[in-house]
């Protein structure tokens, strides 16, 4: 991993007040979440949802899926 190309918690704070930006969430493991059980694909969304509004102190409303094939995620997710 490339950690000079990751940013990290500050500067996504200076990156949120732009008003042209929108901080959306995505999971914790990156997992194709057809692929998991109910409560496991709601928790990897949740806990990620929660984790941006603690550190940002706004509310996450945006969801970027973490496999882009049509068969990672479907109307369960969305």
């Amino acid at each position: 991993m490339n950690r000079e190309l990751i940013m990290v918690w500050d500067e996504m704070r200076q990156f949120a007040f732009d008003p042209l930006v929108t901080i959306g969430a995505h999971t914790t493991g990156h997992y194709a979440l057809s692929k998991l059980d109910t409560v496991t694909a709601r928790r990897q969304m949740a806990v990620n949802i929660a984790r941006i509004e603690a550190e940002l102190d706004r509310a996450c409303h945006n969801c970027s899926f973490p496999c882009g094939d049509e068969l990672a995620c479907g109307p369960r997710e969305f």
